[in-house]
């Protein structure tokens, strides 16, 4: 499941247009936001109708999600993240304040809940939505303050208990699992909300994009996920036993084609179709269903695409076609062009495009599969946010970061992406190597710059011109705090100047935004015999790992982090060495007291003897 919400989750009953219609205009965002339904049935596998159940102890849940779609009807369908329950705070920021009421009136309006009772044939259901640290750190941006999401949750399971007579309490949790290697189950939030909020009797976990084959039993609480991009669907069956409800059955239904079709799903489809084609994609000379090129690459899956450190073909080809686009937007030309790829080619400002173009693995959302690759493939594996155009794709922004920032920008890849998966960096015009035994936040080294033709050391000093999407512009802004001031990444102008408003500096083609999903099928669409060329089936050198113990390997090049640790490393030397020497001196006192004590003993021994024997004379 992808979905994601506030932390006390909104709650609606029927459609986007009805909710958009209350707010009064299109808000930015809300035509992605209804992503996860639940659809209650009993012992049966039919999500479209519900067959009365011969006992009310058996309840079925099918868990399915609704990604990127604007209409949509369920039993309880919990909304992206756009929503909280902190509005007081929010409400009361002078930067935040007058977005937050338009969403407020909106919500409101509509008649959002915190939380909603299902109620079929006797069986009570309350669900909530929860929204969890990690993802709120990943929208730096959101205009939003939340409150922690197991105090959230505590909240309202206790309202439940206290105004509901309900059967079972489900969370529809944006909180997460496992999502990188490194992950422990135990340590996830939803795991840690299992433990610490023991009434809630299932938990529908979102976020992590993880798929959990078996259901995880934490107590009386079970957490489940089916994965995310409508790969399966989950089908959960409990069964009540005693005062609790036990799962009798699980299963994840894998959506491929091996599902048939349905003719009235397909006619509404084909609504859908024809009503983007007409209002969106008609607007950068596309239709939704147009072949842009042919693949014989055997790409990652979706799921599997920056589960480990390293290089990734279909990054390389995202983070050079940003350059192409911004190259052909801006009339320029590039060096190191060649059948196949832009490579790492440079443009010089005066030419248009850029030097350095990022892709962090969290804005991907997709993969190409073998055959025709269409507009909707690009689309799709590019698909998040919006742009100041309010329109739907986030736009590509040009800022300039020092070489030392772009080391930077290299050990957040080296470093943080082992615990932050979705801080994996794809890149074009900048190359580097890692050592995973090198100390933490230094394991980088070897970083260049590759103008197309040779890779150059950065320089410290130097502005370099660098692309990547609205959001990930902003991530970046957001390193220095997330890093408490150790990694220093701030977006500037072409003066120097720090960016404040990423908004300005989008880059355009005429008049339209240059969206970040259009990079790519413009990209593709450019290749000579419609071909994904052969150059993005293996990797080009771009991230090399250095797995050696060598002295030389593992202390070279060293930057401040590695400076600061060899002084904390000296200090306690030195403490140590004091400490030896302090009681050694002790030591040595000691001994010597030892010693005049035992001449003490001999002597006075040797007196006694020497007065007794004289006594006994």
């Amino acid at each position: 499941m992808d979905s994601g919400g506030g932390n006390f989750g909104g709650f609606v009953p029927a459609s986007y247009a009805a909710f958009t219609s209350a707010a009064g205009y299109d808000l930015p965002g809300m035509s992605m936001a209804f992503e996860c339904c639940l659809r209650i049935s009993y012992d049966s596998r039919d999500i479209d109708q519900y067959i009365r159940p011969s006992s009310n102890t058996v309840c079925t849940i099918w868990i399915y999600v609704q990604h990127k779609v604007c209409d949509t009807t369920g039993d309880a369908v919990y909304f992206s993240c756009y929503e909280l329950d902190s509005w007081e705070k929010t409400l009361q920021d002078k930067l935040l304040k007058d977005d937050a009421k338009v969403l407020k009136e909106a919500c409101d309006a509509y008649g959002v809940k915190d939380y909603t009772v299902l109620d079929h044939d006797g069986v009570k259901m309350a669900v909530f939505g929860l929204l969890g640290e990690s993802a709120v750190e990943y929208a730096p941006e959101s205009g939003l303050i939340f409150k922690d999401a197991q105090e959230t949750a505590k909240d309202v399971v206790n309202e439940i208990k206290d105004k509901e007579d309900v059967d079972l309490i489900v969370c529809i949790s944006h909180c997460g699992t496992i999502e990188n290697e490194a992950d422990k189950l135990e340590e996830s939030e939803d795991y840690q909300l299992a433990e610490n909020v023991p009434d809630i009797d299932l938990i529908v976990s979102g976020h992590s994009h993880t798929t959990l084959d078996e259901p995880v039993q934490v107590g009386d609480t079970y957490l489940v996920s089916c994965g995310s991009y409508n790969t399966n669907m989950g089908h959960v069956v409990l069964k009540k036993d005693g005062d609790r409800y036990k799962i009798k059955d699980y299963e994840l239904v894998p959506l491929d084609e091996s599902v048939k079709s349905d003719a009235s799903v397909e006619a509404e489809l084909s609504k859908y179709r024809n009503l983007v084609d007409e209002e969106y994609f008609s607007r950068y000379g596309y239709s939704v269903s147009d072949p842009v090129a042919e693949n014989q690459i055997t790409f990652p899956d979706s799921s599997k695409i920056g589960l480990t450190q390293g290089e990734e073909p279909l990054g390389n080809l995202l983070a050079d076609s940003y350059k192409y686009a911004i190259m052909q937007a801006e009339k320029g030309s590039i060096k190191g062009y060649e059948a196949g790829g832009v490579a790492s080619g440079e443009v010089t400002s005066n030419q248009g495009g850029v030097q350095v173009t990022i892709v962090p693995l969290g804005v991907i959302r997709g993969s190409f599969l073998q055959g025709s690759v269409t507009v909707a493939d690009a689309f799709n594996i590019l698909s998040l946010g919006y742009g100041k155009d309010s329109q739907a794709g986030y736009p590509l922004v040009r800022a300039y970061l020092t070489g030392k920032e772009l080391k930077a920008v290299a050990e957040v890849d080296a470093s943080v992406s082992n615990f932050m998966g979705v801080a994996r960096l794809y890149c074009s015009g900048l190359e580097y190597s890692w050592n995973p035994h090198r100390l933490m936040l230094n394991r980088a080294v070897d970083i260049g710059y590759n103008d197309g033709t040779s890779v150059t050391e950065l320089d410290d000093d130097q502005l370099y011109s660098v692309a990547a999407d609205l959001y990930s512009c902003q991530m970046l802004g957001a390193v220095k705090d997330k890093s408490a001031g150790i990694l220093k990444i701030e977006p500037k102008d072409a003066d120097g100047n720090p960016i404040t408003n990423y908004e300005d500096h989008i880059i355009y083609d005429g008049d339209k935004e240059v969206k970040a999903w259009y990079a790519v099928a413009s990209y593709l669409d450019s290749f000579a015999d419609d071909q994904i060329p052969s150059y993005y089936s293996k990797a080009q050198g771009r991230k090399t790992e250095i797995d050696s113990w060598s002295p030389i390997e593992i202390f070279k090049q060293p930057n401040k982090i590695a400076g600061m640790a060899a002084g904390i490393v000296v200090i306690l030397a030195g403490i140590a060495g004091g400490i030896v020497w302090i009681v050694k001196r002790k030591k040595k006192k000691c001994l010597k007291s030892m010693r005049q004590y035992h001449w003490m003993i001999l002597w006075n021994t040797a007196s006694l003897c020497l007065n007794t024997g004289q006594r006994m004379i």
